[in-house]
C-alpha cells in the first residue's frame, strides 16, 4: 500500500489537487504486523490490546446510516458475536483470495490476539509455506520466542526478518532486546541505531537505547537517550527511572531525587491505567478493536483486488465499531477522493480532525478536498493550520501553493511559499510548481530558471534509474 499522493500541476498550468497523506500501510508484503507492534494511539485510547469506547451508538461515516450486518446471528454488540465476526471476516478472505498469504497470516494474528499462541504459530508457519518472504511473520514468530525466553531463537528469526525487509519497524528494536538479554551490548547498540533511523519518533527506542548505555556504564549517553524519550513522550515512567538511575551513578543525587519523584507519580497513574485496561479486556470493547483492525486490513485486500464496494463496507463497519479508529477513516478518505466523492471525504476528514486535531496530514487533505469543492477560504485555512503544526514538512507548503494557484489568489505569496517548498523539497516536481507560481505572479525570468532546474533534476533522476537498472540485456 502506498502512503498517499502528492500535489502537482498539469501541463496547462491549472492546479490539479490530489490527496496528500492518506495512510494505509502494509509492510513486508503483508498486513500481519499491526498486531505485533504497540498500538497506534490514534486508533483510540493509548492502551495495548484494549479497545476504544464501547460502540453503543457510534456516529456512522458519511454515506452510511447503519453499519452493515455482521455474518453472525448473535447480537452484534455481544462479546461472542464480535469474536465470531472477526474470524468470519478472515475465513471469507481465504475464500476470496485463495492465492494470497495475507488471510493466512491474519488468522495467525487473530489466534495470537486471543491468547492461543500455539495455533498462531501453526498459521504463521502455513503462511511462510505459501510466501517465505514474509518479514512480518518472522517478526511475529520472534515475538513468541522472546516471550518464552528463547533469545537465541528470537535472534535468528529477527535476522531472517531483517534480511527480507531491513526497514520493517520494530524488527531491529526487538532484536536489540534479545541481544541485551544475552549480554551482546555492542551489537544491540548498533541494532538500536538502525531502529531509531526507521522510527525516529518512537520514545521506546530511546528508552531501550538508554538501557544499553546504562549496562555499558555510559551514563551521560544514557541521560541523553532518556532525555530524548522524554521530549517525545514526557509521561512515561520508565524514562524517569532511567534518568534517576544514571544521575545516581554520576553522583547527582539531587537531580536523581526529582526524577524518582516524577517516576513514582507516573507509575501510579500507569498502574491505574493497567487496571482499567484489564477491565476493558474482558468486555466487548477489546474484541471490537480487534474486529475493527481486521476489517481495516480486509478492506485493503479488497481494494487491491479492485472490489471497492466491499472495501468500503469493511472500512465503514470498522469506523462504526471504534469511534477513535483512524486507519479505516484514512482509507475511506482516499477511496472517496479517488471516486470523486469529495463531500463524503470532507465529512470523514472532520471525524479525523476531532480524533486528532494535531495531525497535519488530515489538515492538508481537508484543504485539498475543500479546494476541489472551490471553497478556497476554508481550504486555505486548513492548509495554513497544517503548516503551523508541521512547519518543516514540504507537503503543507505544496498544498497551500496549489490552493492559492487554483483560486487565483495571493499569487506573490504563492511564489514565496513555493521557494520555501523547494528549500525543503528540491525535486523536479516542486521546481515545476515554483515555475508555475513565478509565471502566475508575473516573474517570467524566475519561471524560466525554475523550469530549467526542474528539467535538470528530471534528467538526473531518469539517469539514476537507468543506472540502477543496469545495462540493457542483449
Amino acid at each position: 500500500m502506498g502512503s498517499g499522493r502528492g500535489v502537482g500541476l498539469d501541463q496547462t498550468g491549472k492546479a490539479r489537487l490530489l490527496l496528500v497523506g492518506a495512510v494505509a500501510c502494509a509492510v513486508a508484503g503483508g498486513i500481519l504486523v499491526f498486531a505485533l507492534l504497540p498500538e497506534d494511539p490514534k486508533d483510540g485510547p493509548a492502551q495495548r490490546g484494549a479497545g476504544a469506547e464501547a460502540p453503543n451508538s457510534p456516529t456512522p461515516p458519511a454515506g452510511q446510516t447503519t453499519p452493515p450486518p455482521g455474518p453472525t446471528t448473535a447480537s452484534a454488540g455481544t462479546d461472542l458475536a464480535l469474536k465470531e465476526e472477526t474470524f468470519a471476516v478472515v475465513r471469507q478472505l481465504m475464500e476470496d483470495f485463495p492465492d494470497s498469504s495475507d488471510p493466512i497470516g491474519m488468522m495467525g494474528t487473530l489466534y495470537n490476539h486471543y491468547g492461543n499462541t500455539a495455533e498462531a504459530v501453526n498459521w504463521w508457519l502455513k503462511c511462510l509455506q505459501q510466501d517465505p518472504k514474509r518479514a512480518d511473520v518472522y517478526h511475529g514468530l520472534g515475538m513468541v520466542a522472546m516471550a518464552k525466553g528463547e533469545y537465541e531463537k528470537a535472534e535468528e528469526l529477527w535476522r531472517k526478518a531483517q534480511g527480507i525487509n531491513p526497514n520493517l519497524p520494530g524488527v531491529w528494536g526487538r532484536y536489540a532486546e534479545a541481544l541485551m538479554e544475552m549480554g551482546k551490548l555492542d551489537v544491540a547498540l548498533a541494532a538500536l541505531h538502525n531502529e531509531i533511523r526507521i522510527s525516529p519518533r518512537k520514545p521506546g527506542n530511546y528508552v531501550l537505547l538508554g538501557k544499553v548505555h546504562l549496562q555499558r556504564k555510559e551514563y551521560e549517553e544514557a541521560i541523553a537517550a532518556y532525555t530524548k524519550a522524554a521530549e517525545i513522550q514526557p509521561r512515561q515512567s520508565a524514562v524517569y527511572y532511567g534518568l534517576a538511575t544514571a544521575s545516581t551513578r554520576l553522583g547527582r543525587t539531587g537531580q536523581a531525587a526529582k526524577y524518582m519523584e516524577r517516576f513514582t507519580k507516573l507509575r501510579a497513574e500507569e498502574n491505574k491505567a493497567v487496571t482499567k485496561r484489564r477491565r476493558a479486556a474482558v468486555t466487548g470493547t477489546h474484541r471490537a478493536k480487534i474486529l475493527a483492525r481486521t476489517l481495516t486490513d480486509a478492506g485493503r485486500l479488497y481494494a487491491d483486488g479492485r472490489r471497492a464496494r466491499k472495501a468500503e463496507e469493511c472500512w465503514q463497519r470498522a469506523a462504526s465499531l471504534v469511534p477513535g479508529h483512524t486507519r479505516c477513516r484514512q482509507q475511506l478518505v482516499l477511496l472517496y477522493m479517488n471516486t470523486q466523492r469529495e463531500e463524503q471525504a470532507v465529512a470523514v476528514c472532520e471525524q479525523l480532525r476531532k480524533i486528532d486535531p494535531q495531525d497535519p496530514t488530515t489538515c492538508v487533505n481537508m484543504g485539498v478536498l475543500l479546494a476541489r469543492l472551490k471553497r478556497f477560504d476554508a481550504a486555505e485555512g486548513a492548509v495554513r493550520e497544517a503548516i503551523r503544526l508541521a512547519p518543516k514538512r514540504p507537503s503543507p507548503y505544496r498544498a497551500l501553493v496549489q490552493v492559492l494557484l487554483m483560486g487565483d489568489r495571493k499569487l506573490p505569496e504563492a511564489k514565496a511559499l513555493a521557494r520555501k517548498l523547494v528549500a525543503l523539497s528540491p525535486t523536479a516536481g516542486d521546481y515545476g510548481l515554483l515555475g508555475e507560481a513565478c509565471q502566475r505572479a508575473g516573474d517570467p525570468a524566475g519561471a524560466v530558471a525554475a523550469r530549467r532546474r526542474a528539467a535538470e533534476l528530471a534528467r538526473s533522476g531518469a539517469a539514476d534509474q537507468r543506472t540502477r537498472r543496469g545495462p540493457p540485456q542483449r
